[in-house]
């Protein structure tokens, strides 16, 4: 059981235009992205919204605790699938479990509400403006600082942002 309070981690992947879904699916696939997801998130739980859930396809994500928020009572997954109403159940549910940090994979109204929380962002940048119908929703820079960048192959840049210390809350002091 972890000491050190819960590290939460925004991961997602859009375009240049800010797109990250169009109809409910990802506009793109990059094999380099899915392996960056996979190698990143496993063994740790991922918060994600019901679209999210729904738009994998294959569910529940293996070698993860996954966390699906939703309003609908009585919506059933897997067994191993832990449901929450909301953000903060689904937070302290995983501090609870002694998890030192947990990821939270979209879609757009669960990445609104984990902005004002998180502690980083791992974003991954895909070279071209995309159509779609849903956005990464838009942050204040000034809270964020670029901690790394890495370019991927086929185009893509892999890029962490931590949340810059004078907007840290008080709950991380």
């Amino acid at each position: 059981m972890s000491n050190s309070p819960l590290k939460k981690i925004i991961l997602a992947a859009m375009a240049a235009n800010r797109v990250i879904g169009a109809g409910g699916r990802i506009p793109w696939h990059y094999t380099s992205d899915m392996r960056h997801v996979k190698e990143t998130t496993t063994g740790f739980p991922c918060i994600m919204g019901r679209k999210t859930y729904e738009s994998f396809p294959r569910r529940p994500l293996p070698g993860r605790q996954n966390i699906v928020l939703t309003r609908s009572t009585g919506y059933q997954v897997a067994a191993e699938v832990k449901i929450c109403a909301g953000l903060a159940e689904a937070t302290t549910w995983c501090g609870n479990l002694g998890a030192e940090k947990v990821f939270i994979l979209g879609g757009e109204e669960v990445y609104r509400l984990a902005l004002a929380e998180a502690d980083e962002m791992l974003i991954t940048l895909v070279p071209d403006d995309v159509a779609g119908d849903t956005l990464f929703p838009e942050w204040d820079p000034r809270q964020w600082r670029e901690v790394k960048r890495r370019q991927g192959e086929e185009g893509l840049q892999f890029v962490t942002y931590r949340r810059s210390p004078a907007f840290v809350t008080n709950r991380e002091k």
